[in-house]
């Protein structure tokens, strides 16, 4: 059963909220982000690095005007998840480390699917 317009649109705009919310929340340094980051032997300094991509990330999801930077922040995160997904196998041999980033990206792509088909629907 197809999905209506105006369910298309509101389901995107919710899921794409929360995700931009919770990648945002994710980006503020914090004792145990530094723990893990140590465990996986990278320096601290990225956690900086990674704060500024995620706030502008999710601000560039939350746009409506600049399609192709959305497509850019979709693909970042997209990054994101899958090298912290194989980082953590590797330095760590855990199979924990897996799930969380693989849950934030199966998200992340509902988000952009509800995208591309509420393009579909307002274009149309």
């Amino acid at each position: 059963m197809a999905m209506k317009p105006k369910t298309i649109i509101t389901s995107y705009w919710i899921l794409t909220g929360l995700f931009a919310l919770i990648v945002a929340g994710t980006a503020i340094p914090t004792e145990a982000g530094e723990e893990v980051m140590a465990t996986l032997g990278y320096p601290a300094y990225l956690l900086d690095i990674l704060l500024v991509a995620k706030i502008l990330g999710a601000i560039a999801l939350l746009q409506p005007k600049f399609k192709t930077i959305k497509e850019w922040a979709y693909a970042g995160f997209t990054i994101d998840f899958i090298s912290a997904s194989v980082s953590g196998i590797i330095a760590t041999g855990n199979i924990e480390f897996v799930f969380m980033p693989l849950i934030f990206l199966v998200v992340m792509f509902a988000s952009y699917y509800l995208w591309k088909k509420k393009e579909r629907v307002t274009i149309t």
